[in-house]
């Protein structure tokens, strides 16, 4: 029994999992306590404000995701010299910026119409620009972590990173509705997180020689430009804009209450992803690896089936104990949301399950990966056409997720020519 568990500890999967659910759990209460203290603080409108940036950022940020997943696959693909390849790719990296770094002007120039085009208030809106751009450089070394599959350290900056994010709320607790301050104490966070990324990055890499034929070899604009990487940007899109065009769309068309009311709705929901976080973050790594090919249909199996247990468990805790909850989370502030605590965890646990099967089939470069993204327009259709109420943007969310997940799970069961 001892050789077993020890044989398990070895697999670096198995190890990775372990160190980044640990932290997932402390992340998970450090945004529980950040969530708790915005939304008593903020109230619903200021709640709204804010968890609405970040569903811009998400969705505008799709690049950038998708910049980190195939530098992931890259990476963590090669059988061989994996250190190697990734300092070459962190010297190309740089190069690629400084090549394009004119991109900054017309980026600078378009943030005074921010705040008309996103419904935000300015001092928040003008932040979402200078987010995206620590983002993308961010998301390179986060891929390269994962890549080399260094979990423990990703784990330990990940909790970092939560830390900071509660450590930001503290201008409202001195400045009431002081939510600017807020976000600028984030930005400022941000930048060095990104900062001790690429310090422990480049010390590690430092001890690899960038051999000339992989230099020769590597080319990150014709990396950007590949058939796997518009595959990706297409895929990704396509999951981004279910995780925030419905909060997106609210924010344009209903009251700042009625936002913060719908996006707390929208963070139950999530919840339920973000409890199989560690799993959703090693899962891409997993599927890429073709050292692991045996292995792979059976965790995604295992991992939907603990999805189905977790989401039932997830509806039947909203329903028993959904008022509790809500006070614990957010107060008396956001009653409102109590009598759709269900559907939360419904919408939640479809929209975890397409997370799942959309990363299997990317690392397999199915075109299967696309359907989500070409699905969209039902989607919008859908939220654009129903009577503008939070209730009927709710049962969109269900109906659409349920329709993708269906599809998804027959083609990996019963039609897995397509793959």
């Amino acid at each position: 029994m001892h050789n077993k568990i020890r044989l398990l500890w070895s697999n670096e999967y198995i190890q990775g999992g372990f160190f980044l659910t640990i932290s997932s759990f402390i992340i998970n209460f450090l945004n529980y306590l950040f969530h708790f203290i915005a939304g008593r603080i903020l109230g619903p409108s200021g709640y709204g404000e804010i968890t609405s940036l970040y569903s811009y950022i998400s969705l505008i940020s799709v690049p950038v995701a998708v910049v980190s997943t195939f530098f992931i696959q890259k990476i963590s693909s090669q059988e061989n010299n994996q250190s190697e390849y990734a300092a070459v790719l962190e010297t190309l990296f740089w190069k690629f910026l400084r090549h394009w770094s004119w991109i900054l002007f017309p980026l600078l120039l378009l943030i005074p119409f921010i705040p008309r085009i996103t419904n935000l208030t300015s001092s928040i809106a003008y932040t979402l620009i200078p987010f995206i751009i620590l983002g993308f450089i961010g998301s390179f070394y986060g891929s390269v972590f994962q890549g080399l599959r260094l979990f423990f350290l990703s784990a330990l900056l990940a909790i970092l990173s939560g830390v900071f994010k509660l450590t930001s709320i503290v201008p409202a607790v001195i400045k009431t509705n002081n939510i600017s301050g807020v976000v600028i104490t984030q930005l400022f966070f941000s930048l060095i997180t990104l900062g001790i990324s690429i310090f422990i990055i480049r010390k590690i890499l430092k001890k690899f020689g960038q051999k000339n034929s992989l230099q020769k070899n590597v080319n990150i604009g014709r990396i950007l430009t590949n058939k796997f990487f518009l595959m990706t940007l297409i895929s990704l899109l396509g999951v981004a804009l279910i995780g925030a065009l419905d909060m997106i769309f609210v924010k344009k068309f209903f009251s700042a209450y009625e936002s913060g009311i719908y996006n707390s709705w929208n963070l139950f929901a999530k919840i339920i992803l973000y409890i199989l976080g560690p799993m959703s973050q090693v899962s891409f790594v997993f599927f890429s690896d073709k050292s692991q090919k045996h292995l792979q249909e059976r965790v995604l199996i295992i991992s939907i089936i603990l999805l189905g247990v977790i989401g039932i468990s997830g509806y039947i805790g909203y329903l028993t104990f959904g008022s509790l909850l809500l006070n614990i989370m957010f107060g008396s502030k956001f009653n409102a949301v109590l009598p759709y605590m269900g559907y939360a965890a419904v919408f939640g646990t479809f929209f975890s399950a397409i997370t799942f099967f959309n990363s299997y089939f990317l690392a397999k470069k199915s075109k299967m990966s696309l359907l989500v993204f070409f699905m969209i327009p039902i989607y919008a259709i859908g939220l654009y056409i129903i009577p503008k109420n939070i209730l009927n943007i709710m049962y969109v969310n269900i109906a659409f997720s349920a329709i993708l997940t269906t599809i998804y799970s027959y083609i990996f069961f019963f039609n897995k020519k397509s793959i």
